[in-house]
């Protein structure tokens, strides 16, 4: 199970996709996997706990990611608009 705080700065939850991303290894393909949002912070302003469970892999072949969420678009992952974390 993979927990991850988020900052949304004014955002709504429902305008970000959030989502944990490994690349195709000899551990197995490529994941990208939605995580669910848990419930706000408490205290925190516009900040809220996401989590997903995942195929059991190394931990460091997971990085997550946010971007814009609307039905209708599509992005390229070159988008500055999206965001890895490092």
């Amino acid at each position: 199970m993979f927990t991850l705080d988020v900052y949304l700065d004014g955002l709504s939850p429902e305008q970000v996709m959030i989502e944990l991303v490994a690349e195709a290894s000899e551990h197995g393909g490529r994941i990208v996997q939605p995580m669910t949002l848990e419930r706000s912070l408490p205290g925190a302003e516009d900040s809220y706990l996401f989590s997903v469970s995942v195929p059991d892999r190394p931990e460091d072949h997971y990085s997550p990611r946010i971007r814009p969420h609307y039905p209708l678009l599509h992005i390229p992952l070159e988008d500055q608009h999206v965001l890895w974390y490092r």
